[in-house]
């Protein structure tokens, strides 16, 4: 788990302000928080790729991919309703519009290389509280086929990154 919050503060991103600063994730990466502490903001209701309204307070955070690959976040030890949304970089702003994966408790994406992600908590029903947020790639060269790889069969096209 990445530790931090020894002040001062990191702050968080606040979802979708331009020109903000988040806690960045890496791959095999996590992190335990609240979207009650500090840092958390309730800016945002609506993400475009969400069937429901999240008037809960939201805590993003950012990825930068190194390579193109398959990308896994989950959430657990949370309340009822928080949920994860994927946002791909819209020219320098997190943007709701540009959400591009949602999940109660995973969510699945194609990264490519150099993208910058927001990767936001955000509550249903006004819901906030803790939780412990992961993120995983699919690394070429394990020996393991993992969901959305294409490689790792032994083919002329594995690449180990």
């Amino acid at each position: 788990m990445q530790r931090r919050r020894c002040p001062p503060y990191a702050p968080a991103l606040p979802a979708c302000s331009a020109g903000a600063w988040g806690v960045y994730l890496t791959c095999s990466a996590g992190d335990v928080w609240s979207t009650e502490w500090q840092g958390s903001t309730d800016g945002v209701d609506s993400y475009s790729c969400s069937p429901y309204p999240m008037t809960g307070p939201e805590y993003t955070y950012r990825f930068v991919s190194q390579v193109d690959q398959t990308v896994t976040v989950n959430l657990a030890g949370t309340p009822g309703n928080l949920d994860l949304l994927v946002l791909e970089d819209a020219g320098g702003q997190c943007d709701p519009n540009s959400c591009i994966g949602f999940g109660d408790n995973e969510v699945v994406f194609q990264a490519t290389a150099g993208t910058t992600y927001y990767i936001v908590v955000d509550g249903r029903n006004d819901t906030s509280g803790q939780y412990t947020i992961n993120l995983s790639c699919a690394t070429c060269g394990n020996g393991v086929i993992e969901p959305g790889e294409e490689c790792d069969d032994g083919g002329a096209n594995d690449t180990v990154y």
